[in-house]
């Protein structure tokens, strides 16, 4: 069960300044550069095949279709990879997980 989710939205800029821009300040062209999307989630193993499932797909490197939902009542769906996945805990301790996705193509935030 997750604990705790957040992303981060990310836009590579385009610097398109040169001899020519007013005042010499930088210039970004609009609308270019590649948008990425990251995820992250941690939260407790419940048991079940939780566990070698994310496991899995961090080796496989395969992407695929996730919808998450988070507690403000936004949605983000699309493609993702696992890009890193880990598991903790102590003796006579709950097991807690970690994972990072990162997108692969169109992604919606609702």
């Amino acid at each position: 069960a997750c604990r705790t989710v957040g992303f981060t939205i990310a836009g590579e800029a385009v610097d398109v300044t040169n001899k020519d821009s007013t005042g010499q300040f930088r210039e970004l062209l609009a609308a270019a550069g590649i948008a990425s999307m990251q995820v992250s989630v941690a939260g407790l193993l419940a048991g079940g095949t939780q566990d070698i499932d994310f496991a899995n797909r961090a080796g496989s490197r395969s992407l695929d279709l996730y919808t998450l939902n988070f507690d403000s009542a936004n949605t983000v769906a699309g493609s993702f990879q696992v890009t890193s996945f880990g598991v903790t805990g102590g003796y006579n301790d709950a097991q807690e997980f970690s994972a990072t996705l990162e997108s692969s193509g169109a992604w919606t935030l609702a």
